[in-house]
């Protein structure tokens, strides 16, 4: 029972962070966009800010299906 309610905890956690991160890349795109930036790298982050909050969020759902197992 306990495995079950730290799996889902972790689970949701993941899910969170990952729509986070994806909200704040979005919004990190329509600020650059709209007033530009003098840092080259910005594309770069923007980019592994999607990636990485689509693996989180995919991470967490993985954790929330092995949880009810």
């Amino acid at each position: 029972m306990m495995k079950i309610v730290i799996l889902s905890v972790i689970g949701l956690l993941l899910i969170v962070g990952g729509c986070y991160t994806v909200f704040a890349a979005k919004k990190y795109f329509k600020h650059v966009r709209t007033q530009g930036t003098d840092n080259v790298f910005s594309p770069l982050a923007i980019y592994y800010g999607y990636a990485f909050g689509i693996m989180l969020a995919l991470t967490g759902i993985t954790i929330l299906c092995q949880a009810f197992n």
